[in-house]
């Protein structure tokens, strides 16, 4: 399983991101003209979540 989350900027600004699953969080940050702010978690080969 995968999740992710993305957002863009438009112009300048500053935006925070984050996914959450069964407790754990992964958190992006992007600032400045048209960055990307990621976030994803992956399910881990032996279970859990890796970011």
């Amino acid at each position: 399983m995968y999740f992710n989350v993305m957002a863009q900027l438009q112009w300048s600004g500053d935006i925070q991101c984050s996914v959450t699953v069964d407790g754990e969080t992964k958190t992006g940050h992007a600032s400045g003209d048209y960055n990307i702010c990621n976030a994803q978690l992956s399910a881990g080969l032996f279970g859990g979540w890796e970011g």
